[in-house]
C-alpha cells in the first residue's frame, strides 16, 4: 500500500544584489543583466527536456517516524501538540503497514538542458 503524496523537488540558483552604495551606472548595468537572465530562464525552460519517475521508498515505524519529524514544518518535542502529532503519525502507519513497512512514494523531476 503507498502512504503519502509525490514530491517534487528541483534546483535552482538564485543570487541576490544589494544596491547600497552602488552608483546609478551599475545599479542600470545590473537591471539590464537581470533582464538578460530572466530572457535567458525562459528560452532555457522552453527549451529544456524534462522527465519523472516514481522512487518508492520502504520504511519501518522508526524510519517513518524519523523521516517525519526531521522535516522542518513537524512540531519540536516542545511545542504543545507534538504528543497528539506522534499518535497520528503512529496510527497513520498502523493503518497503511504491510509486511512491517509502509512505502512513501517520491517523485523525482529532472530537467535537461543546455546553458
Amino acid at each position: 500500500m503507498i502512504f503519502g503524496q509525490g514530491v517534487t523537488r528541483s534546483l535552482q540558483g538564485t543570487a541576490k544584489h544589494s544596491t547600497q552604495g552602488t552608483s546609478l551606472s551599475d545599479i542600470t548595468a545590473l537591471m539590464r543583466t537581470k533582464r538578460a537572465i530572466n530572457s535567458s530562464k525562459k528560452y532555457i525552460w522552453a527549451t529544456a527536456r524534462f522527465f519523472t519517475y516514481d522512487n518508492p521508498f520502504l520504511m519501518t515505524k522508526e524510519q517513518f517516524i524519523g523521516d517525519t519529524l526531521s522535516r522542518s514544518h513537524a512540531p519540536k518535542s516542545s511545542d504543545g501538540n507534538y504528543r497528539e502529532f506522534l499518535s497520528e503519525l503512529e496510527k497513520a502507519f498502523d493503518e497503511f503497514v504491510t509486511d512491517g513497512h509502509v512505502t512513501v512514494l517520491y517523485q523525482t523531476v529532472c530537467y535537461l538542458g543546455t546553458l
